[in-house]
């Protein structure tokens, strides 16, 4: 009677299991089946745009594909290549990397939204992905780039913060000589190195040549050119000869450099907005503050680096491109532009300094990714290479 029973539940089990699986099958049928648009980024999501689609509850379902940055641009510059991108492509301004606008829109891989109009002011109010005369998408964020500050331990050594690269060099100094951290960056991610450089150039190089990346393109001016580059990356690579960025650069992340400066163990970063305001919430700001890197020489203007971020931009290849183009408008449209990024988050102090856009956004190719890797080599060789080495490799990238 018991081994009836049992051999009775095991059947039972069986035939609900069979059941049960025929029930898997049935809804992984239906989710391949269903309408879908795929959007790729690097590492940040695509929240905004997710949450858009949510909020519309369109036909398609919108499946998001990210990668870490760098491997961003490898995956994207492949798909592009076989014609196998994501409907839904993260793009960035001007020539800004694998994915800038100029390059993408003339290469034919991304899908208009419509024309710029002949009236459209120069300063771009409505913040749009622009190129040859047409829109690809739209910036939802300004964004700075400069140096997160523990004003505490500044107080605590009786420190000003600086307003030029001499004075910042005599705080560094004296945080070390008072056993403090001064600097922490996580050279893991290759990334972090364009963030002082970029203001450094902003300070050096960009105010006497506004036109500096328009002579580049033109081959009129060289990243090898002497009094240039090897300058901007002797300037900023002393931070690292001189100790000031501690001896664990290369093993810590972008996300571990930012947790260190946030509990207190170093007494800057350089850093974006954006990745400051994510771990120095308003509430933590007494003790914490922004400022551009004071990369200008003593008697000289501060000059930010400062723009706006990229967005997301229809694939020319996807075979919903109509139906994109319009959505897309639409996105955009109702986009509630960020002005996180501004200058608001240093201070009142700094809104009239002159501002220069990202160094990448004028260089084609892949110049800031080999300029990262260059320095990275350098670090990792105990700063025994030439610079010259990093110079030569940047140029000979542009000339591709």
């Amino acid at each position: 009677m018991k081994i009836r029973k049992i051999l009775g539940m095991a059947i039972l089990f069986l035939a609900l299991a069979g059941c049960s699986g025929e029930s898997r099958s049935e809804k992984k049928e239906a989710a391949e089946s269903e309408k879908k648009i795929t959007v790729m980024c690097p590492g940040y999501s695509a929240a905004d745009l997710m949450d858009y689609w949510e909020k519309e509850k369109l036909d398609f379902r919108l499946e998001e594909k990210t990668y870490p940055e760098e491997q961003y641009y490898t995956v994207l510059k492949t798909r592009l290549a076989i014609g196998n991108a994501a409907d839904i492509l993260d793009i960035q301004l001007g020539y800004a990397g694998p994915n800038g606008v100029e390059e993408l829109g003339a290469a034919g891989y991304l899908e208009p939204l419509y024309d710029v109009p002949e009236d459209y002011p120069e300063d771009n109010p409505e913040h749009l992905l622009i190129a040859d005369g047409k829109v690809y998408g739209k910036s939802p964020i300004r964004m700075m780039l400069g140096v997160g500050i523990n004003k505490a331990l500044f107080r605590q050594c009786n420190l000003a913060i600086p307003g030029c690269w001499e004075d910042f060099l005599v705080c560094c100094e004296q945080l070390e000589k008072a056993g403090i951290r001064p600097l922490v960056t996580g050279g893991k991610d290759a990334t972090v190195f364009q963030y002082g450089v970029y203001q450094i150039a902003a300070n050096r190089l960009y105010p006497k040549d506004p036109a500096y990346d328009e002579a580049l393109r033109e081959g009129t001016a060289r990243f090898t050119d002497e009094g240039t580059w090897d300058e901007i990356l002797l300037q900023y690579l002393s931070l690292f000869r001189d100790g000031y960025m501690g001896d664990d650069y290369l093993r810590l992340r972008n996300s571990e450099a930012l947790e260190l400066f946030a509990s207190g163990e170093a007494a800057m970063i350089i850093t974006t907005t954006l990745s400051y305001s994510s771990v120095i919430t308003p509430e933590h700001r007494e003790d914490f503050g922004f400022i551009p890197l004071p990369a200008n020489p003593k008697g000289e203007p501060l000059c930010i680096s400062e723009s706006l971020i990229g967005g997301f931009g229809v694939y020319s290849g996807s075979s919903e491109k109509e139906f994109l183009v319009e959505k897309m408008k639409e996105y955009c449209d109702g986009l509630a532009f960020n002005d996180l990024g501004s200058r608001s988050l240093a201070g009142e102090e700094y809104k009239d300094c002159p501002a220069y856009y990202f160094c990448n956004q004028g260089w084609p190719n892949e110049v800031e990714v080999v300029m990262e890797k260059k320095i990275q080599e350098y670090l990792a060789g105990g700063l025994k290479g030439e610079i010259s080495g990093i110079t030569r490799a940047m140029q000979a990238e542009l000339e591709k």
